[in-house]
């Protein structure tokens, strides 16, 4: 639970953007979903061994785990279609603010008989103590919930947020993720 933590903070500081100077922005937020699509090109339903074939070309081995069911289902030159999405927001916490991280996991799978798909999502809040960010270096720290200290370098889209934020400014995050898989 503490390095999914630690990597929730890390792209909520690589996520988030603002204002400069005496514009210090008190919120921030951003979405995005990323689609793919590969075609299956061999299955071996006994071993539960596939050769799929990527976008750009490239080809690659799976073994679908027992909890694929209807794996029956699927055949040569079917398509897998990945969707993946992301929201971060992050606002300056209140004085008094509960440090306290929580997460919370959802996930279902296609029902009996139909193509496999799956859909799986996390919602995850806490709080982190901002300690610096290095405009050199692009590396920003902080505190985690914890105690412990964690770092990210920040992408350059971000980093008028980051030199923005003063040591021990506390920040308010909430992350959402979800991935969903589908045989077309």
């Amino acid at each position: 639970m503490h390095r999914f933590l630690f990597r929730c903070v890390a792209v909520l500081l690589l996520a988030t953007g603002g204002a400069h100077a005496a514009d210090k922005p008190m919120s921030a937020s951003r979405e995005e979903a990323v689609s793919a699509t590969a075609q299956v090109r061999a299955i071996d339903h006994k071993t539960r061994q596939m050769l799929i074939r990527m976008e750009d070309g490239e080809e690659v081995e799976l073994v679908a785990g027992p909890e694929i069911r209807n794996l029956g289902q699927v055949q040569v030159g079917d398509l897998l279609v990945f969707t993946y999405y992301e929201a971060v927001a992050a606002k300056m916490a209140e004085a008094g603010t509960d440090m306290q991280p929580s997460a919370a996991v959802v996930a279902e799978r296609a029902p009996m008989g139909a193509k496999p798909g799956m859909v799986a999502a996390s919602a995850m809040h806490t709080v982190v103590e901002f300690v610096s960010y290095d405009e050199a270096t692009h590396i920003a720290t902080f505190i985690n919930p914890d105690g412990d200290p964690g770092s990210v370098v920040v992408k350059p889209e971000m980093r008028d947020f980051a030199s923005t934020r003063a040591p021990g400014d506390m920040i308010d995050i909430s992350i959402t993720r979800a991935v969903a898989i589908g045989i077309e």
